[in-house]
């Protein structure tokens, strides 16, 4: 589907760079969750050296209130925290 087409696109670009990451969830054939997170070097003059964002968490209001999003986030949370980031941001919009 163009969906399909789209998504597919987004990931190739995200995982090029070492410093993101990104999570699916599949109810086959439907994408049923979706998750992206980074990882920045702060400037010297922020007391933390590594913050980390999740920057996109998405799940389809027919799968919502059944912990997809929860799982994404501590999937998103547990990569950050490997990465060393002192400080994680998430930021949400409905």
């Amino acid at each position: 589907t163009e969906q399909n087409k789209k998504v597919h696109e987004l990931l190739r670009a995200q995982l090029r760079d070492p410093d993101a990451a990104a999570w699916l969830v599949l109810d086959e054939p439907q994408l049923v969750g979706y998750a992206a997170a980074r990882v920045d070097r702060a400037p010297a003059i922020h007391p933390e050296q590594m913050r980390a964002e999740i920057t996109d968490l998405w799940v389809p209001e027919g799968w919502r209130r059944r912990g997809v999003g929860c799982e994404l986030a501590a999937r998103a949370f547990e990569w950050e925290r490997e990465r060393g980031a002192e400080r994680i941001e998430a930021c949400s919009y409905t």
